[in-house]
């Protein structure tokens, strides 16, 4: 159940429009006229430290799992290194087989009444994959086949030129979202790449703006 309720949150949480991170054969770029390796969130009146605890809360609220890593040098930066299980999909139902976990890091500067969100760096996504092994045994005079279980993972990765910094790079024999040239290959995985990213990047913006708010 905890599987599923994260995946229909990465498939249903988009809102904003304005909160857009697009995925190019080189890594996601931001639609920010003055820089693409950015996205600004301006946040009028809150201070640097203040807005430090806002990120680091929501941050630490949105990627729970015991392997997460957080870096933070408080109240300048705050940085996420994760595995989000069954974040994006690669099928218009998310069925067996086109669900993938996602493992990438997220940086985020912070001054007074703003933060730097960093294009997020994407390692690999992976999917469990099970396969079937024969082999031979020996019984009494002769011998029987025998078939058992082997559970390893299938790679998807950006392409094969992209190189993140800190994050897993393309192995051979994986698949990617780019070919070689660049061409797009598998539309509705990178489109769920972005999504999830435009997600959280929107609800960082409303969480932000928002905490003022009486409640």
């Amino acid at each position: 159940m905890k599987r599923v309720t994260v995946l229909l949150c990465a498939l249903t949480c988009v809102w904003s429009a304005n909160a857009q991170f697009t995925l190019t054969p080189t890594g996601f770029v931001s639609d920010n006229p003055a820089d693409d390796d950015f996205y600004l969130i301006e946040c009028p009146g809150q201070g640097a430290e203040d807005i430090f605890r806002a990120v680091a809360y929501f941050m630490e609220s949105s990627f729970p799992f015991p392997w997460t890593q957080f870096n933070a040098i408080e109240p300048e930066s705050f940085t996420v290194f994760t595995v989000v299980p069954d974040a994006v999909v690669d099928g218009r139902r998310p069925t067996a087989g086109k669900v993938y976990d996602m493992e990438f890091r997220w940086r985020v500067d912070i001054r007074d009444g703003m933060i730097r969100l960093w294009v997020p760096e994407i390692g690999s996504l992976s999917r469990e994959k099970r396969n079937t092994v024969s082999f031979d045994v020996g019984v009494g005079i002769g011998t029987e086949s025998v078939e058992l279980p082997v559970v390893g993972r299938s790679f998807v990765f950006v392409s094969t030129n992209y190189l993140p910094g800190q994050t897993r790079r393309y192995r051979t024999g994986s698949s990617a979202i780019f070919n070689r040239k660049g061409k797009l290959k598998r539309e509705i995985l990178k489109a769920s790449l972005e999504d999830y990213f435009n997600s959280m990047t929107g609800s960082l913006e409303k969480y932000l703006s928002g905490r003022n708010d009486e409640w």
